[in-house]
């Protein structure tokens, strides 16, 4: 089967990038806009929704202040609430992000495997967010500890900010697209990977 890939790098094959993306031209409605140019066959709201939980953490970080760090931190692990009620209760949050990491891709992903490896834990990344809340030292490979109680609330929120798309956002994306390959190539069939790369294509918009 051909292939293609960076020199020495892995290498996908031409027909699991080909089952994975499918590229829809028809209108959709108001419901099912689509992410850039692609529309999810799947549904993703619950990944979608995560946009407007990033939106509100930033927008309390920018309070620099413990109160507005604390209102963040409660969107972080359970979502924005709604009528006093949270609208991420049994769904996706940002943290959840990082927790079902391990349980999602380990095994599958290999980008995740190499971060796992650096850091030391499966759960790296809430690591990082959870102590620049709290104003502690994350319990990381020592090369990689920081501990953010000599950061002022200015620099935690900032780490917050940063962290949350580039260490829980990011690498989810990344995984699901690998996860994606790997089980349409021991497969051959596209109706699980492209729930994966639907997943992966709405939260690109948080990065």
């Amino acid at each position: 089967m051909a292939k293609i890939g960076r020199t020495g790098g892995p290498s996908l094959p031409i027909a699991c990038i080909c089952c994975m993306a499918t590229i829809q031209s028809a209108p959709v409605s108001a419901a099912e806009k689509p992410f850039f140019m692609y529309t999810p066959d799947t549904n993703v709201d619950q990944m979608a929704a995560l946009d407007l939980d990033q939106r509100s953490i930033v927008v309390n970080l920018a309070a620099s202040d413990e109160e507005g760090l604390t209102e963040a931190k409660n969107i972080y692990m359970l979502g924005r609430k709604e009528d006093d009620v949270s609208s991420s209760a049994g769904a996706m949050t940002m943290k959840r992000l990082s927790t079902l990491a391990e349980e999602e891709f380990l095994g599958v992903s290999s980008t995740y495997q190499d971060f796992v490896d650096y850091f030391g834990s499966t759960d790296y990344a809430d690591q990082w967010i959870s102590a620049a809340f709290a104003g502690a030292q994350t319990s990381m490979n020592n090369d990689v500890n920081i501990d953010f109680g000599k950061f002022g609330v200015e620099g935690r929120g900032a780490a917050v900010s940063w962290g949350v798309p580039l260490l829980n956002v990011w690498m989810f994306v990344v995984a699901l697209l690998e996860k994606a390959v790997v089980n349409c190539r021991l497969t051959g069939d596209n109706s699980i990977p492209i729930t994966f790369l639907d997943k992966a294509v709405a939260l690109c918009k948080l990065i």
